[in-house]
């Protein structure tokens, strides 16, 4: 190869900082990053291009061209100066400007010595750093950690928790989803270990019932039935079980399952103080028992409408408009017309 041959070749490297790896990265869209990386590329060597540049090169439509540029200068990497040309922003220099105008909010020395509170902190940090981000963690996560522990309460172990859980969902990819989760948290109480623990063990009883009746029902649970399995979990603390004898009851007189009816009858078992399956069995027994007797009276009461207890004859008997005008007027009325002395009827 001859040395001027060399100058044809692509030869150089393009530095990309950690911190667009690690913070910026997930939360871009595919056309956004390869945007990104072609302009630190012509950028380094000297050279500005715009939309339609970057559209031919990457092969966009002007529309995707357009949303990728949006897109970078809203997460601010990117930005135009005062002739319309995009430069990219010292997203580094930004950092430090962040950190060093929150320790001068917080007043803090470099020559104070670190309190016990703040090396638990600086332990906490560091531990998250080394699990979640490989040893490399921007500094927005330490403002929420310190968000976490000074403003919500938290105890270290739970905001460590909260880190793993996102993580083992694939949804620690912006400081929003750990925002999202410590609110949760925060309104469910939940402030130490124990807190925590009972929170977890509630989540998983209510989504153990939801597979399981969704199981038994043969149906996609959605978000309403959910409503209903956590006020039963929760708030009633009924067991699956007795949940279930509850939809079992409904489809004894209904064809569709019904949660509404599932909960009337559990809300009536609460209001009666059961609270074992057994007792649940026993009180619907009797229930049923009540509601055939009931039934029965008022079927008997319904037959004896209309018969004459004194076994008096009414056949051939017939009168007026008038005179059935003044039976309303008198009840005695008809009484003595139907008398035997009236109608003939002497008994022998």
């Amino acid at each position: 190869m001859k040395p001027e041959d060399r100058k044809k070749l692509l030869l150089s490297d393009t530095a990309v900082p950690d911190l667009f790896i690690s913070d910026y990265m997930s939360s871009l869209t595919g056309s956004a990053v390869q945007a990104y990386l072609y302009l630190l590329m012509v950028q380094g060597n000297g050279y500005g291009v715009g939309e339609k540049e970057i559209a031919s090169r990457l092969s966009l439509s002007p529309e995707e061209a357009k949303g990728a540029i949006a897109e970078l200068t809203l997460s601010g990497l990117i930005d135009r100066n005062e002739r319309g040309q995009i430069v990219i922003s010292d997203i580094k220099a930004s950092e430090v400007d962040r950190y060093i105008l929150r320790n001068n909010r917080d007043g803090i020395s470099e020559n104070e010595p670190i309190s016990p509170p703040d090396e638990a902190r600086e332990e906490l940090a560091r531990s998250i750093e080394r699990t979640f981000f490989h040893g490399s963690m921007a500094y927005k996560w330490y403002r929420e950690i310190d968000t976490m522990l000074f403003e919500f309460g938290f105890d270290p172990d739970v905001i460590y928790s909260l880190f793993q859980s996102l993580y083992e969902n694939n949804r620690l990819a912006g400081v929003s989803r750990v925002k999202e989760k410590a609110v949760e948290w925060q309104g469910k109480g939940i402030r130490n270990v124990r807190d925590l623990d009972a929170y977890l063990a509630s989540e998983e009883r209510v989504a153990v019932t939801l597979r399981k009746l969704g199981k038994r029902l043969r149906k996609k649970m959605t978000g309403f039935d959910e409503d209903y399995v956590r006020i039963w979990v929760e708030k009633m603390s009924f067991p699956y079980e007795m949940i279930e004898f509850a939809i079992q009851k409904v489809c004894e007189y209904s064809t569709v399952p019904s949660m509404k009816r599932a909960n009337e009858h559990l809300s009536t078992w609460l209001a009666v103080g059961i609270k074992t399956l057994p007792e649940a069995k026993a009180f619907e027994e009797e229930q049923a028992k009540l509601n055939s007797a009931r039934y029965q009276n008022e079927k008997a009461a319904k037959g004896n409408i209309g018969t004459n207890s004194s076994g008096q004859n009414f056949s051939g008997v017939t009168y007026t408009d008038e005179q059935l005008k003044s039976f309303e007027d008198d009840p005695e009325e008809i009484l003595r017309r139907y008398s035997p002395e009236t109608t003939g009827d002497i008994p022998r």
